[in-house]
């Protein structure tokens, strides 16, 4: 068996027809595409069971017990795939008909862990996708790859493929029972890898319908991201081989613990957490990382307002608030020049 496509399944009724449409399409036959459904209670079980039936020599499905999110579904997938490669896709996107067969063939031919793409993005009220273009392209420099891989746009783990050896070898899971598992494990299947190629082509349409917990305004599981940046820094901890990457790891974890500040706890709530918001500031302490040589690498918006949420989170809210960082920054830039 050439590749698995892995798709986590979740009340997809609506889409998931599309989904495994555009995998049983694929150009190179020797696929099997495994369906993972997560305890949905609309009529995803009985659609996965109908294409089963029709293909029963592609396609495979996990009925999940409880619902455990979409890591453990792709765990459970990975655990009985029998690829050389892997490919995941989500129960509302779709893939381009020649994917498993372009990207298996640049993964054969240059021996790589694993070969990117560009993406489309689409919207519910978007008649036009957008193109997104990655940057993955990084056999002859893999080192600056990882030291910059959490500020460039190097793609997400669904434009992949990736080889199953290793994965496997680097016992590489998604973390379960939690939302945003995929940064966790974008970032470390790169960090694992020691040959990354591209192809300069679209293959992944990216669907990001209106009520997307990733779009949801004022949705507690957006909090969940805190917890996926302890898990990174933890993971270190647990692996002796990953001290190399030491100084690149606290940096991810104080850049994104930088960012669900920002953009989360006081971006995406009408009223912020200040709970939330002291936990990031005393996860940061107990590590001992503000005085980090990561910490100073830090740009100077994701600084002021851990230092200032470390001293007040009330006063960190009211300043994000009132814009008084930005409006600071727009002094400084007109009359210190």
């Amino acid at each position: 068996m050439k590749v698995s496509i892995i798709i986590p399944v979740y009340n997809a009724e609506s889409y998931i027809n599309r989904c495994i449409e555009s995998c049983l399409n694929q150009t190179l036959d020797d696929i099997e595409i495994i369906l993972v459904d997560d305890c949905s209670n609309d009529n995803s079980r009985n659609i996965i069971l109908e294409y089963s039936k029709k293909y029963p020599s592609k396609i495979r499905y996990i009925f999940q017990i409880t619902n455990q999110r979409q890591g453990a579904a792709r765990n459970r997938g990975m655990e009985i795939a029998k690829g050389e490669y892997f490919i995941f896709v989500d129960s509302d996107d779709w893939i381009e008909p020649d994917m498993c067969e372009v990207l298996y063939d640049k993964a054969i031919e240059t021996d790589a862990d694993m070969v990117g793409s560009h993406y489309y993005k689409s919207w519910d009220d978007h008649h036009e996708e957008h193109r997104v273009n990655v940057k993955e392209n990084m056999y002859g420099d893999m080192d600056y790859f990882k030291k910059n891989l959490y500020t460039k746009n190097y793609g997400m783990f669904w434009t992949r493929i990736y080889k199953a050896e290793f994965l496997r070898n680097a016992k590489l899971t998604f973390p379960e029972n939690i939302f945003y598992e995929d940064a966790y494990f974008n970032f470390y299947s790169v960090l694992y890898s020691k040959k990354i190629d591209m192809i300069d082509r679209f293959f992944y349409h990216y669907y990001q319908g209106n009520q997307s917990t990733v779009r949801n305004r004022n949705n507690p599981h957006q909090y969940e991201r805190i917890n996926i940046a302890e898990y990174i820094f933890d993971y270190m901890n647990d692996r002796k081989e990953l001290k190399v990457y030491e100084g690149i790891i606290k940096f991810k974890y104080l850049y994104m613990q930088g960012a669900n500040l920002i953009y989360t706890c006081l971006g995406q709530f009408d009223k912020p957490d200040k709970t939330r918001i002291a936990y990031i500031c005393k996860s940061i302490k107990n590590r001992s990382l503000f005085e980090s040589k990561e910490f100073q690498e830090l740009s100077h918006e994701f600084k002021f307002f851990l230092k200032l949420a470390s001293i007040s989170p009330i006063f960190c809210i009211l300043c994000y608030k009132f814009g008084i960082y930005w409006k600071f920054e727009l002094i400084k830039k007109k009359f210190f020049k």
